[in-house]
């Protein structure tokens, strides 16, 4: 069950839009260069997770199978069970001996409505059957209500606020009680899936809290709003509403910056997940939540599209790195990951027993991701700044200052870090108020900006301690342009940009 994200909203306004795109002076000519390379692995610095509590594993689960159910679709794989039920008593004792044997903690079942198969078969089939295995609900919001069509879920729609609300009601009502409900701290645990948050509009984030106020249950609310998207397109009040981010897959070949096929250049994916992981770690310490990273042993719907970019095919050596790298990137509090999934054999995407692999997944589920590592990442080696910025043009999107290349730059003119802004390994970490990666004539940028008017680069804590100065090959989006700078909140320059053209601009950065 995946979303591909809607690329409309990222392609609106590029560079060119505000002109000074088609002739740029040489880089040389501001002393900032911009370096090429390929894709590598980010060197991140690691801490001791020796004394941190066990991992816990939940993988998303699917009770949607029936006789004349989902099998007449297409699907890729055999099953070891053939075509089963999902309310034989023996086929939920048997998922549940598997989850056990690969070290999962917990079913996410996917969740349709009130009455509807799944909700039938959680109630009065997987329940009896299952020998107290924890589950929580996976909510479908894309299943419960009501998108425009351009596939759009307006929250300004006042059937779609009651509609969830009436939702979270029926859960609390029907699950949340039930002994084997898996929580945190006590509070029943709900994944929310979105459409992509591109696919989402008005207020979202008054609705959820109005879906929270209407039970008398604290949810642990997960949101699946982590992605390959620019963190400009997420509204700041829907996170509010999340005590965890994660994503319910990071194979996303629609999402604009994946232009590459993972099939072919498996390293690359792989790398670049590594980014995203750490920039939403980062995202998830910036705005008081977990993150939960997924991993996933493939995907194939290549039944519905041959595209090759579409299909990330199985290999139990790949499904053995994903799952390492999810181990690397577990939040330091939750502790918790997510595999994507056990059963959804439309996208082959399934650790379930099947003919072609038998329990080789489970095994290395157990093996690598169910196994507390001994480290893991160190943010507190990652120091913060703030690019504030006092306009912005509306193209539609909100842009603010466009640049291409960034130094840390020292005291006594030595450069301590030469950042390539738009080279993923090359470029500190972005968190908020970054667009997309843009090229123009073979140069590469992002601009800056954004609804807040705000860009948040993390970068090492302790080159910018030693660092006097933050100097960019920047152009502003409009003149003047004021930019405000801060480190780790303290506010350290303040500068007037009056040049319209790419050119040098240096921010103080305190004393260094």
């Amino acid at each position: 069950m995946s979303r591909y994200l809607d690329r409309r909203g990222f392609l609106v306004g590029s560079a060119c839009a505000l002109g000074g795109c088609a002739s740029l002076p040489g880089l040389g000519d501001s002393g900032i260069e911009k370096t090429p390379g390929t894709q590598v692995p980010r060197d991140v610095p690691r801490t001791d997770a020796t004394a941190e509590r066990d991992v816990t594993v939940a993988a998303h689960y699917y009770p949607w199978y029936g006789e004349t159910r989902h099998w007449q679709g297409s699907y890729e794989g055999t099953p070891a069970l053939g075509r089963y039920n999902s309310r034989a008593d023996a086929v939920v004792e048997q998922h549940v001996a598997w989850a056990r044997q690969a070290g999962i903690d917990a079913f996410s079942m996917s969740w349709w409505g009130p009455d509807s198969w799944e909700d039938t078969t959680i109630r009065e089939h997987f329940l009896p059957s299952a020998d107290g295995f924890p589950f929580f609900v996976l909510y479908e919001m894309t299943g419960r209500l009501q998108a425009d069509d351009d596939g759009v879920i307006d929250f300004d729609r006042d059937g779609n606020r009651a509609q969830l609300r009436a939702d979270f009601e029926y859960l609390a009502e029907t699950y949340f009680g039930e002994a084997s409900y898996r929580s945190v701290d006590g509070r029943p645990i709900v994944f929310v899936y979105h459409p992509g948050t591109l696919n989402l509009a008005g207020a979202y984030g008054e609705a959820l809290a109005d879906a929270r106020a209407a039970i008398d249950a604290d949810p642990f609310l997960i949101g699946d709003l982590a992605g390959w998207f620019p963190l400009v397109y997420l509204q700041p009040e829907w996170v509010e509403q999340f005590d965890a981010l994660s994503a319910y897959d990071w194979f996303d070949p629609s999402s604009i910056g994946f232009d590459f096929v993972a099939d072919e250049s498996f390293d690359h994916f792989r790398n670049r997940v590594e980014d995203h992981f750490l920039q939403w770690q980062l995202i998830a310490e910036d705005t008081d939540t977990a993150f939960v990273p997924t991993t996933m042993p493939g995907f194939d719907k290549g039944h519905d599209d041959p595209d090759p970019s579409t299909i990330l095919t199985r290999s139990p050596e790949r499904f053995r790195e994903l799952c390492s790298l999810t181990a690397d990137y577990l939040d330091p509090d939750l502790r918790m990951a997510f595999v994507t999934t056990f059963n959804e054999w439309h996208e082959y995407s399934a650790v379930e027993p099947g003919e072609a692999f038998g329990e080789t997944y489970l095994d290395i589920t157990a093996s690598t991701l169910a196994t507390a590592p001994e480290t893991r990442t160190d943010l507190d080696a990652f120091g913060r700044v703030d690019l504030s910025f006092d306009d912005a043009v509306t193209t539609p999107r909100r842009l603010c200052l466009w640049v291409e290349a960034a130094h840390l730059v020292a005291d006594d003119d030595t450069v301590l870090r030469a950042y390539d802004v738009g080279d993923p390994v090359r470029e500190p970490v972005f968190t908020r108020g970054a667009f997309p990666v843009e090229d123009a004539d073979g140069t590469t940028f992002r601009w800056f900006g954004g609804p807040t008017e705000t860009t948040r680069i993390y970068a090492d804590a302790d080159l910018l301690d030693r660092a006097d100065q933050l100097v960019v090959r920047a152009r502003p989006a409009t003149t003047p342009l004021t930019t405000t700078v801060a480190v780790d909140g303290d506010e350290t320059d303040e500068r007037t940009l009056r040049d319209g053209s790419p050119s040098r601009h240096t921010f103080s950065l305190g004393d260094g």
